[in-house]
């Protein structure tokens, strides 16, 4: 993939639906780093600075955004985009997740907005690939198919190893989704 040219002011800048698929040719691009420097600017290896180097490697800087909002890496991301129709995800759009981890280790269900990625594609079947930072092997593409949500085979284990839920039934991509929100 070509070198985009260095992201513009975020104030002067024109988003629009055709951002979308160089968004997610950029996160396909990233797949199998363990570390991000994009032009001389490094990201954190988290899934929220994963998502920042691919928007910066499409050439849209959210970094001033980004900084202006409160809370974890994933809130902030969220508070950013407009939130979509199951129907309306398109490659490039931000998937959000609840529970993906105990956060706050308390041992409850309640840990909201945890995890975050890029829709990469989807397919005729409703299979959504996403890239995301997967704590243990880095930037990775994986599945998930909110149609067929009990299926193992178009849905990747989300849940972090040795936490799953009390009835240990809610664990792939598709129980923990919680939305979906466009940031371009």
């Amino acid at each position: 993939m070509a070198e985009p040219p260095p992201p513009s002011d975020p104030a002067a800048q024109t988003t629009g639906p055709q951002e979308g698929p160089a968004i997610a040719e950029a996160a396909r691009a990233l797949v199998g780093r363990r570390s991000l420097r994009i032009r001389g600017r490094v990201f954190p290896s988290d899934c929220s600075g994963v998502i920042l180097a691919i928007f910066y490697q499409a050439g849209i800087d959210l970094m001033p955004a980004f900084a202006g909002e409160t809370g974890n890496g994933v809130k902030r991301l969220w508070k950013l985009g407009t939130p979509l129709e199951e129907s309306d995800i398109a490659p490039g759009d931000i998937i959000f997740w609840d529970n993906t981890y105990d956060r706050n280790r308390n041992n409850l269900w309640d840990d909201e907005l945890t995890h975050a990625g890029i829709v990469a594609a989807i397919d005729g079947e409703g299979t959504i690939s996403y890239v995301h930072h997967n704590y243990r092997r880095g930037i990775v593409e994986e599945k998930m198919n909110l149609l067929r949500p009990q299926d193992t085979t178009v849905n990747s284990a989300m849940r972090m190893r040795g936490q799953r839920d009390p009835e240990g039934e809610r664990w792939l991509s598709s129980h923990l989704f919680r939305e979906a929100r466009r940031l371009y």
